[in-house]
């Protein structure tokens, strides 16, 4: 019986140094796999350190650029804020030097005739206007809408010692073709360019008031464009309403004229062809006051027409 528990004991001795035995070649093989992952981490672990590394490396090198260009920036904006302060100084010079041009050119347009180009239809005062224009009768005027001449009349005077010449051109009441507007006016601009060899000043497009624009008067603007160039009205006519104080009449008084004139639906079709420029004038008026303050009206857009196309190196020549 102590036989047999013997060989019992050292049967299952013998399991247990077997199976010892086989845990301990687990383990070894798990310590390997241990240390194999240990290993493949470790180089995993620097093959990332040495990235990071190398993208920290190149951060600092591009933050190196950075500061570079910035300072090069600021330096730039210095640059800029001293070559812009150097800009506006000469702005301040070229305004102060251009105001005085302006001002000499001012000072030589009123040394200069003015030439005055009259045009319009029978009945609408224009030639009282040409008479208001030289403070004299020089031109037969008259409230007929029947044509009375057929040639350009030329009349001068002054005001305040400025050389004045006025032309009117013939009366084209009868005429209701475009063509033959236009045969008309090329005729008389032929006629009178040993009179005014250098062109005209401005050109006055005269009509009532208290008139409606029918299309007579849109033919003889094209006409006259026709003949004396497509610009000719927008760079220097001027539109005249004469017959002011019936205009008065109809009027509201507390409404300026340039007011009232920009509100109309008839002259938005019109306006544009004189590049906005309207004067209303009384010819008949027996205030002497107010035919010199109109006048000195009229004088001062002439001017300053004259003296925007003088810059603009426009000139309305044959």
């Amino acid at each position: 019986k102590d036989q047999h528990i013997l060989n019992e004991l050292q049967r299952r001795n013998k399991e247990l140094t077997d199976q010892s035995t086989n845990d301990q070649h687990h383990l070894d093989k798990l310590r390997k796999e241990i240390q194999k992952l240990t290993d493949d981490s470790v180089v995993e672990f620097r093959q990332h350190l040495d990235i990071a590394k190398e993208s920290i490396k190149r951060l600092k090198e591009e933050n190196v650029k950075l500061r570079q260009h910035l300072d090069s920036a600021k330096e730039s904006i210095e640059r800029l804020k001293e070559e812009n302060a150097k800009h506006q100084a000469s702005l301040e010079t070229k305004e102060f030097e251009n105001q005085k041009l302006t001002e000499k050119s001012l000072i030589d347009v009123r040394k200069k005739n003015i030439n005055f180009l009259l045009l319009g239809r029978c009945g609408d005062d224009k030639s009282a206007l040409g008479n208001s224009i030289l403070q004299r009768e020089c031109f037969e005027a008259s409230g007929s809408t029947k044509p009375r001449h057929k040639e350009v009349n030329c009349e001068m005077g002054e005001f305040k010692g400025q050389g004045i010449r006025v032309f009117e051109l013939p009366d084209t009441s009868a005429i209701y073709k475009k063509q033959s507007m236009e045969l008309l006016f090329k005729v008389t601009r032929d006629k009178i360019v040993d009179q005014c060899s250098h062109g005209f000043s401005v050109i006055l497009f005269v009509f009532k008031s208290t008139s409606i624009f029918t299309q007579e008067y849109f033919h003889l603007i094209e006409a006259f464009k026709t003949t004396f160039g497509q610009n000719s009205l927008k760079d220097f006519g001027i539109l005249v309403m004469t017959y002011g104080n019936l205009w008065k009449l109809v009027v509201n008084e507390l409404e300026s004229f340039q007011d009232w004139i920009q509100h109309q639906d008839h002259f938005k079709k019109i306006l544009p062809e004189f590049n906005g420029r309207a004067l209303l004038f009384e010819n008949h008026t027996r205030v002497k006051g107010e035919r010199t303050e109109q006048l000195q009206n009229l004088m001062d857009m002439v001017d300053k027409l004259i003296l925007d196309n003088t810059f603009q190196t426009k000139s309305l020549t044959f």
